[in-house]
């Protein structure tokens, strides 16, 4: 969803707000109709013969009692609609850009964003990398603790994986135990720090699930963007086939190699 579509229900939620709209519901209209009873009066005094029916005073008088509350309804009911529509498109945009269960990124999001970043890179000259991460023997968590371990497993990766980024890199869950990282205007070596940091603390760390501990590694791998490189999907490639050598090498490990194609 478009940063446009999501701001424009907000946009019209807030100018209905405004003070100036409640000073003409209050002010604007009562003054009009008292200015009508006037030109009214004016006439049935002045041009009788102008003036056919003498009970049409009173139509300035009803004016504000009756048209008055009827507007400020139909305000208020838009506003609430408003309202439903923007509640509405915050959680659909929840929905696609946020994976329910860790609370990263979407495989949809995440992609979008390393396109954006890519263009970018490719534009500016900057340098741009990309850690691959897959959780090891993540099938024995839920074989030996359940599925239920296996989620806060998940969901405890993807908080850690937040502590050590930025606010600009973006980190999404690409498959089941399968994470991204995107690091903005980092290279391949600040890269390798960052995943061999991350690495460190998912090793260390203990999770308590009912009443079992539970530890587990990740496998990580990295790469960066290269000149000849004409998509983001070439450097994604690369750093899966790096995080595959380190599944091969004994797991729990980073692996970079520059020499890669």
């Amino acid at each position: 969803m478009s940063l446009r579509s999501k701001m424009t229900p907000e946009l019209l939620r807030k100018l209905l707000l405004q003070p100036l709209l409640v000073w003409i519901l209050v002010v604007t209209i009562p003054v009009t109709c008292a200015v009508m009873l006037v030109a009214y009066t004016v006439f049935a005094i002045f041009s009788p013969d102008m003036f056919e029916y003498k009970i049409a005073w009173l139509t300035p008088v009803v004016c504000p009692i009756v048209v008055t509350p009827l507007i400020v309804f139909a305000f208020r009911i838009l506003i609430q609609s408003l309202n439903e529509v923007h509640l509405r498109a915050q959680a659909f945009e929840a929905l696609v850009t946020v994976d329910p269960l860790t609370l990263v990124s979407t495989r949809r999001h995440f992609m979008n964003e390393a396109n954006n970043a890519f263009v970018r890179a490719k534009r500016f000259g900057k340098e741009l990398s990309v850690v691959m991460i897959d959780l090891d023997e993540f099938k024995q968590v839920n074989d030996q603790y359940g599925h239920a371990a296996g989620d806060q497993v998940l969901q405890h990766l993807g908080q850690t994986c937040k502590l050590v980024l930025r606010e600009v890199d973006v980190v999404g869950r690409i498959g089941g135990e399968e994470f991204a990282m995107l690091l903005l205007e980092v290279g391949a070596d600040k890269a390798v720090a960052v995943a061999e940091r991350l690495r460190e603390m998912i090793a260390q760390a203990s999770l308590s699930i009912d009443g079992h501990e539970v530890r587990y590694t990740a496998s990580f791998g990295v790469d960066e963007l290269r000149p000849a490189d004409i998509d983001v999907k070439a450097i994604i490639s690369r750093a899966d086939m790096h995080l595959y050598e380190a599944k091969r090498n004994g797991r729990n490990r980073v692996v970079y190699n520059k020499n890669t194609d």
